[in-house]
């Protein structure tokens, strides 16, 4: 949801799925950098990421702001290696404030800016959110500390919940609560407002977001394959392939000719135009595909000249068409696909399988 909102205020924000030390990470190419709520276990495990790695991302990572760069982090509720000492120089730390609450209880803060503009630009509060890590007890975070040319952007009565501070050329935002642009409370108050005032900050340039240390890791050169003990199996045994062949010098059965060009069925011209509609991202227009190919239908078959649900129903009224109530509830649904910007793809086939026995009875 995080990623969809800031494609369309037009922040163009990138998936960062590898460790900041890495040399295909290009973290210098980034104005910002995202890091909500990562993962303690891919911290910590010393076989996979030892101490020494994250080192050297603590290293890479402060040099990159130090040099210019705005990093956004809200740590969650433990303590990293690779962003802990970076914490630290900011001045400030996590203070765990804990509450004792009823099972199930759902408990949400309320957040006050601490000045007007900037970041703060049009926010009048900000929904925050009680951690409930264990049944019966419940734990919010705010921060602790100060520091030189820092600001205080969000704060409650219980103190300091999102802080600005300026490390060399760059900034650092602090954030005690990761729940604040989680999935469920980026829509409320004026979360949403207050992400679309930090993304600003890039002017346009890349804003990555940190997957990496949430195990969602990518591999973009056969280098990284090698590195893992299956990846240099499966390497060895393709070598053992090459080999083979080469040493066999001959094709494996005789040659074929190439088979004649023939003519596409129409369910392989459906498949395929569907296939390239998602490929491109384009369910809008496979959306008007859909409505153009249904006003056809009505128009041959109930001699209709509009698409609106009202006018319609009225129509099929007069006519006394069984199937009257599913023809406006297509309708109604297409008018509610065409007020999304991409219609999900689900949505759209649903709508298809709707449409073809209605198109089966009458034709």
């Amino acid at each position: 949801m995080f990623n969809d909102f800031a494609k369309r205020v037009g922040a163009d924000i990138r998936t960062l799925g590898r460790s900041f030390d890495d040399k295909h990470a290009n973290l210098e190419n980034a104005a910002q950098l995202w890091i909500i709520a990562p993962e303690e276990s891919l911290i910590f495990t010393s076989e996979a990421r030892p101490l020494t790695e994250s080192s050297k991302e603590s290293t890479k990572l402060e040099e990159w702001v130090l040099n210019g760069g705005t990093l956004v982090i809200a740590p969650g509720y433990k303590e990293y290696i690779y962003i802990g000492p970076l914490i630290q120089k900011t001045g400030y730390a996590l203070k765990k404030i804990d509450m004792p609450v009823a099972d199930d209880e759902k408990i949400r803060f309320t957040l006050k800016p601490e000045s007007t503009g900037g970041l703060l630009y049009d926010v009048n509060e900000i929904a925050s959110f009680l951690n409930l890590p264990a049944k019966g007890n419940g734990s919010i975070f705010r921060l602790d500390g100060s520091a030189n040319g820092s600001e205080i952007l969000l704060t409650d009565e219980y103190g300091p919940a999102a802080v600005k501070v300026q490390l060399g050329k760059g900034v650092v935002i602090l954030l005690a609560d990761p729940y604040i642009f989680s999935n469920f409370l980026l829509p409320a108050s004026d979360n949403s407002q207050f992400a679309a005032n930090i993304l600003a900050m890039a002017n346009g340039k890349p804003i990555y977001f940190d997957e990496y240390h949430h195990g969602y890791q990518q591999h973009r050169t056969f280098s990284d394959v090698l590195k893992t003990p299956s990846g240099r199996g499966v390497a060895f045994l393709l070598a053992v392939a090459a080999l083979a062949v080469y040493s066999a010098g001959r094709r494996f059965g005789q040659a074929l000719p190439a088979p004649l060009p023939g003519k596409r069925s129409a369910a392989e011209y459906v498949v395929s135009m569907g296939l390239l509609f998602k490929r491109a991202g384009a369910s809008d227009l496979a959306l008007d595909v859909i409505e153009r190919d249904f006003a056809n239908f009505l128009s041959r078959r109930f001699h209709l000249k509009t698409m609106k649900p009202e006018e319609v129903d009225a129509q099929l009224r007069l006519m006394a068409f069984a199937e009257r109530k599913e023809i406006v509830s297509i309708l109604d649904e297409i008018e509610k696909l065409h007020a999304l910007r991409r219609p999900p793809a689900r949505r759209l086939l649903k709508l298809s399988r709707r449409i073809d026995p209605l198109k089966g009875v009458y034709e």
